[in-house]
């Protein structure tokens, strides 16, 4: 394989036309995710007594707040330039970013509502290392990837009343492409990081048991039924399959379903806010691959090989 094929093999891989489903549908499973993020609506460790509000406030009253009355909190280098917001105004960007994602899920005012859901969770997340959360830093990734990508030209508000197609007849794969790698590395960094013995002996799934971690109606039938170990080599088993196992189209399927179990059952067991949620949409995102194009790329698009 000469610089020249490989070179085009990375432009086809980057740049290929999308699917024209792809996008629109992923938009839609994303937005699910975002509203059960701004309602509460997770959790299967409370069934049957599921705990929604419209919307979910993080930070209830004053002295639990993570920012004084002067506005002071430490803030990530370089940013010390971003305002601190008070509780008031965290609690109504909440109440906006709820209304947000439902626009975002609808596809409705998308070229409006698309980007101000993702600069509102880039606020919400950078303003302060107090906000910090593993779930939000990747909610902040993907809602800025789809919330500047033209998604809407399919089942959407915007595609039925407007006949919008964000300017593009054929989009690329650039977005999704971006997603798909976003979750391989979230799955290879995670595995590699649980390759160790108290993961592979269950040593640490005792000690989330003992620890009172482990709660809801399902954990006891749970425990009674899988080993401390069985559930670690489960968990650090499946992890490591996601990472190469979603590209393979004769694993894709396998794949998927063995991801939505793990996530399933770590909700069912554990407090992990909506990150089980977001994994099963970006899903999604590995369905809709097809044979690359023949078309030519742009020229604007290609990386010369000179």
């Amino acid at each position: 394989m000469n610089f020249q094929t490989t070179m085009e093999g990375w432009n086809r891989f980057w740049y290929s036309d999308e699917n024209p489903k792809a996008l629109p549908l992923l938009r839609i499973a994303w937005g699910i995710a975002l509203v059960q993020k701004f309602t509460g609506f997770y959790g299967l460790f409370r069934f049957p007594n599921p705990r929604v509000r419209f919307p979910r406030h993080e930070f209830k009253t004053e002295p639990g707040y993570p920012i004084d009355s002067d506005g002071f909190s430490p803030s990530y280098p370089f940013l010390g330039w971003i305002p601190q917001p008070s509780l008031a105004i965290f609690q109504a960007m909440e109440t906006a970013l709820l209304i947000l994602s439902v626009f975002f899920l609808l596809g409705l005012a998308f070229r409006i509502t698309g980007p101000l859901t993702a600069l509102f969770m880039g606020y919400s997340f950078l303003a302060s290392p107090f906000f910090y959360h593993h779930h939000t830093f990747q909610m902040m990734i993907v809602t800025a990837i789809l919330g500047f990508s033209p998604c809407v030209g399919r089942y959407s508000l915007d595609a039925i009343f407007f006949n919008k197609n964000d300017g593009l007849a054929q989009p690329t794969v650039t977005p999704r492409r971006l997603i798909q790698v976003l979750v391989t590395l979230i799955y290879f960094f995670t595995s590699i990081s649980k390759w160790n013995e108290p993961w592979l002996s269950g040593q640490m799934i005792e000690v989330f048991q003992k620890s009172g971690s482990l709660y809801g109606p399902f954990t006891p039938w749970i425990l009674d039924h899988f080993s401390f170990q069985a559930l670690g080599l489960i968990t650090v088993g499946t992890e490591s399959f996601l990472v190469f196992g979603l590209w393979v189209p004769r694993l894709r399927i396998p794949a998927i379903l063995a991801g939505i179990g793990l996530h399933i059952g770590i909700d069912m067991m554990m407090a992990v806010g909506s990150f089980s949620y977001q994994m099963i949409a970006l899903y999604v995102a590995f369905l809709f691959d097809r044979k690359p194009s023949t078309r030519p790329l742009p020229s604007s698009q290609l990386i010369s090989p000179s």
